[in-house]
């Protein structure tokens, strides 16, 4: 859509299969010696904040240092946890659900809001209960009401808990990271969590695939930001884009 005129010219690889899909697709490619421009798109998720031995970077046979793939120019990393992050504004939302409902005077801000500061709590406790290496995953669903938006507080202090505690006994519990709600919450959960929301509630019954879904948000992403050469997004596109 924004780069269209590259397109005989260069290969931009992001499989389905995630961030070890993507990584796969690198080794077997290199092994090759394919020619022509291959780059690769990667979300950040949290590996800044993993400690390099940490098992995180392990993926089969192959172990990789971020800090040494985001110096990779065939890699693109995004700076934020992964690509959704970048349109988590609730302007652009607000706009979005207004078109899908056909009612431009409802108010979502509330809510996307109460989502955010919801999915933004769980993620600095699933960056935690990851870097304890924990093989049980949290579980986002779990603790809201999405008819309501409720929260079982009594049910996600006990979970938090269980959490801190078991990276407090983790070898990884002295690791220093800075944790930034715009860079680092889990985007994908939090549009994840607003659709369910939209499913669910009485007021608005929308049912639509989250890929269509973010269609739309990046489709008006691009509308409000088409005077500002859509600096948000596209300047981390632009690294490798301006070396071509």
């Amino acid at each position: 859509t924004i780069y269209t005129h590259y397109s005989d010219r260069i290969r931009i690889v992001d499989t389905n299969r995630g961030k070890k899909g993507v990584i796969k697709s690198y080794i077997y490619n290199e092994n090759k010696n394919l020619k022509g421009k291959n780059f690769y798109i990667l979300d950040k998720d949290f590996d800044d904040k993993y400690p390099c031995n940490h098992s995180n970077f392990n993926i089969d046979n192959f172990s990789y240092i971020y800090k040494l793939l985001k110096k990779n120019d065939k890699f693109l990393i995004w700076e934020r946890y992964c690509i959704e992050n970048y349109f988590i504004d609730s302007s652009l939302i607000s706009c979005v659900l207004a078109q899908l409902t056909c009612n431009i005077k409802l108010n979502f801000k509330t809510t996307i809001k109460k989502i955010f500061r919801y999915v933004n709590l769980l993620s600095k406790y699933q960056l935690k209960n990851q870097l304890a290496n924990s093989l049980n995953r949290l579980n986002y669903n779990d603790f809201i009401d999405f008819k309501t938006t409720n929260i079982d507080i009594l049910k996600l202090i006990k979970e938090l808990r269980i959490i801190s505690k078991r990276y407090k006994n983790s070898n990884f519990n002295s690791v220093k990271y800075n944790y930034n709600c715009i860079k680092d919450i889990n985007g994908k959960r939090f549009f994840e969590l607003l659709l369910s929301w939209c499913t669910n509630t009485s007021s608005l019954k929308i049912s639509i695939a989250q890929k269509n879904f973010m269609n739309l948000i990046l489709h008006n992403y691009l509308q409000k930001n088409k005077n500002n050469n859509f600096k948000r997004f596209t300047q981390e596109l632009d690294k490798i884009f301006n070396n071509i």
